[in-house]
């Protein structure tokens, strides 16, 4: 009895184990077997739809009524505490940083760094960008700092400013958020109003079974749906078919039914509108956000903070080192410490500057001055800081959009001296009208200003000492183009006309020509996708009411072509440029041709392999400079390649000058041959060492040189680079002191970078 009683009990536990393994499967599958239209019900507010799906769902026995109790009790506590948080943080406004830092000391012969020809120098410098977000409202901060002050290139700066790009990011998410939800209130909406047509329907077959007359029933071509007589919800029983009229009591009874019935319809029919207008405002809005057109805002149609509606017209806020570029003659492209602002609004906008402009750079004449040009114009630029600088205060407004049709006003008012070799103070006012207009694939745009400069000591207009000063009249410039692409043959055009009057003067444009007429045409044709062609043509004339006694006319011709190869894998650029300067000599009547070109090639080569990451660059340029005496020529032949495979690393540069005479460095042919190879251990540790050798020519000089680098990242938030080299010939530019540099051939520096 006892193994039977064990063996009943056994086959118990089996019989119970294998119900509940049959169990979960079943549940299992009536939970994939919902679909999510069902699942949406649990998260959407009460209405007919819902309370259709739980009538169903409890007569398909599917879901209980008990435990409807409880997923309604459910729902209703989630609610509620989704409630208390949103009550506990609605106060609060997120906060989000980001960004990088780097701090270097750099020491020995440092390239572009200007100390006085000391050699050893030393140099620190901290430059970096802080992505900081307030809410919905995104900031960027920038600075560099160096001491001293005089590197080459950069001056000690820092700007804050409006990230617009972030914020329209920001924004088009959250409508398009928004449009999730109005689309699943149109998908209610719309079978809301379907079953409202198909009760409107019932109604009015209805009522036409019901009125009085000959036309029997069979006749009546009206589709019925197969809806219970109840879902109506009409309480008059006159409405039922009666085809036999008896006495006048049963008439009035039928027409009585007949006028409850047509109130009925003509309330589903506004309720049908109703909702089919509320559902086509929602399309609207949404084809607001997906498809926005110029001028209508989606932020508008939501409504939101007077703060952000503000913000979405901002285009443009920076306080620090600013580039304000709206204007031609006003302010463009002339670098400010001050502040920039620009706002639009539906059909208009602003913008304003105000601040101490600050000089970027100047090229400064040497022994060699047109050599000593042309390499720094192709390599780097001789900086220099201003002490001179200008207080300047500019505004422009304008109706339209700046990116189509518009038409602006602005003005400049600036104080300050005007060279460096002048401590006299003067005040500078112009006044600039622009505008643009586009029609089809034309686009003409054109600008007029004129200014006025005060000056005490005025010489007169037929001296050439004019030159150095200004008169107190108003000086004109004007400046019109015409550009776009011909819809059929794609071809690209640009026609341009400037002409500026010997004392126009503006302190808000840097690097302008003034006393110049100038002609300008740029033409670019594509054949297909991989080919094209160019043509520039430029033509400048100076001295244009005859002040000075010499008269220059300067034309550039510009020919080039660009090619893609193997996919676009290889790029071709070839350029070539005739250069003709006319210089008339008014005293003597005499007049004399200065012809130079430049011809220059690019080839950029870059395989596509699995595990290999290639890029190779062959680069030629080519000047042949005439300065009236004689012709000079400089050549520069270079190519770089730099590989990867996996883990490890091999760059090469090579490099051939060859000049007909000598620079500042004191050498004029000079072969330059760099090679560099490095492994990455792991994400914490890099390494790159090189070999370098430069041999000089004429002189036969050969010179051995080094490189290494390291990279280590000692945290997550931490990265040290430690570089040290020894200089040879070609390292470093014209300016430098190359007897300062042979004593002291070491360069090296330590940065420390911080990501977070």
């Amino acid at each position: 009895m006892l193994y039977i009683k064990h063996i009943f009990l056994s086959i118990l536990f089996l019989i119970f184990f294998a119900a509940r393994s049959q169990t979960m499967p079943a549940i299992k599958s009536y939970t994939n077997s919902i679909d999510t239209d069902n699942v949406k019900v649990f998260t959407q507010k009460p209405d007919s739809t819902n309370v259709d799906f739980f009538k169903k769902a409890v007569e398909k026995k599917r879901v209980s009524k008990d435990s409807l109790k409880n997923i309604s009790n459910a729902t209703k506590h989630f609610k509620d505490s989704l409630a208390s948080t949103k009550k506990k943080f609605s106060g609060y406004k997120k906060f989000a940083l980001g960004g990088s830092i780097s701090n270097q000391f750099d020491y020995g012969a440092i390239p572009y760094y200007m100390a006085d020809n000391a050699f050893p120098a030393s140099l620190y410098r901290s430059n970096g960008s802080v992505n900081m977000r307030f809410g919905k409202i995104p900031i960027i901060a920038d600075y560099f700092y160096s001491n001293p002050t005089y590197i080459s290139g950069l001056n000690n700066y820092f700007t804050i400013r409006f990230d617009v790009n972030e914020f329209e990011k920001m924004r088009d998410k959250e409508y398009l958020d928004k449009t999730k939800d109005l689309k699943t209130k149109i998908d209610s909406m719309s079978l809301q109003n379907q079953k409202l047509k198909q009760q409107l329907a019932l109604l009015e077959s209805k009522k036409l079974n019901n009125f009085p007359g000959s036309i029997p029933k069979s006749d009546l071509n009206v589709a019925v749906p197969n809806f219970p007589s109840d879902s109506i919800n009409l309480k008059n029983d006159s409405l039922k078919v009666q085809p036999y009229l008896n006495s006048v009591d049963s008439l009035k009874n039928i027409y009585a039914g007949l006028d409850t019935s047509t109130k009925k319809i003509n309330e589903l029919k506004n309720k049908i509108e109703n909702t089919q207008k509320v559902i086509d405002l929602l399309k609207q809005k949404i084809a607001v956000i997906e498809n926005p057109k110029p001028g209508v805002s989606p932020g508008k149609l939501f409504p939101q903070s007077k703060t952000l509606n503000f913000l979405e017209g901002v285009k443009k806020f920076e306080i620090g080192m600013c580039y304000p570029s709206y204007s031609t003659f006003m302010i463009n492209q002339m670098a400010i410490k001050g502040l920039n602002f620009k706002y639009e609004l539906k059909n208009a906008f602003i913008n304003a500057s105000a601040g101490k402009t600050v000089v970027n750079y100047s090229i400064q004449a040497t022994n060699n001055a047109i050599l000593n040009q042309i390499q720094n114009l192709t390599s780097v630029f001789d900086w220099t800081k201003n002490p001179n600088e200008k207080k300047i205060a500019a505004v422009k407004f304008g109706i339209g959009k700046e990116n189509k049709n518009y038409i602006g006003i602005g003005g400049l008012f600036g104080t300050g001296t005007t060279g460096q070799n002048t401590s006299d103070i003067k005040n500078n006012f112009v006044i600039e009208v622009d505008g643009r207009y586009v029609y089809k694939f034309l686009n003409f745009e054109a600008a007029i200003a004129k200014s006025f400069l005060t000056d005490k000591n005025a010489s007169p207009l037929n001296s050439e000492l004019a030159g150095n000063s200004q008169n107190t009249n108003w000086d004109k410039s004007l400046q019109t183009k015409l550009f776009g692409v011909l819809p059929k043959i794609k071809t690209k055009f640009s026609f341009t006309y400037r002409i500026v009057e010997p004392f126009f003067k503006s302190f808000g444009v840097g690097f302008m020509r003034s006393d110049i007429q100038r002609y300008d045409t740029k033409l670019e044709q594509p054949f297909g996708s991989k080919f094209k062609v160019g043509f520039n043509y430029r033509r400048d004339e100076d001295n244009l009411k005859g002040l000075f006694s010499y008269k220059t006319v300067l034309q550039n011709y510009t020919y080039y072509a660009k090619v893609k190869l193997f996919k676009k894998r290889m790029d071709i650029t070839l350029n070539y440029t005739d250069i003709f300067q006319r210089i008339n000599n008014l005293a003597v009547n005499d007049s004399k041709l200065i012809k130079s070109n430049i011809k220059t090639g690019i080839i950029s080569y870059s395989p596509r392999l699995k595990r290999f990451q290639s890029t190779n660059t062959f680069i030629c340029n080519i000047y042949q400079l005439n300065d009236g005496v004689q012709t000079n020529q400089l050549e520069n032949y270079s190519f770089s390649s730099f590989n990867q495979y996996r883990k490890w690393q091999l760059n090469s540069l090579n490099a051939f000058i060859h000049n007909t005479i000598k620079d500042s460095l004191n050498f004029s042919n000079a072969i330059n041959n760099t090679i560099e190879g490095g492994y990455t251990f792991s994400e914490s540790f890099r390494m790159l060492i090189g070999a370098k050798h430069a041999y000089e020519l004429n002189d036969k000089i050969s010179e051995f040189g080094y490189s290494a680098t390291l990279n280590l990242k000692l945290h997550k938030l931490i990265n040290i680079e430690l570089k040290a080299e020894k200089l040879v010939i070609g390292d470093f530019i014209n300016t430098l002191n190359y007897s300062g540099i042979k004593q002291f051939p070491y360069y090296g520096y330590i940065k420390l970078t911080s990501v977070f």
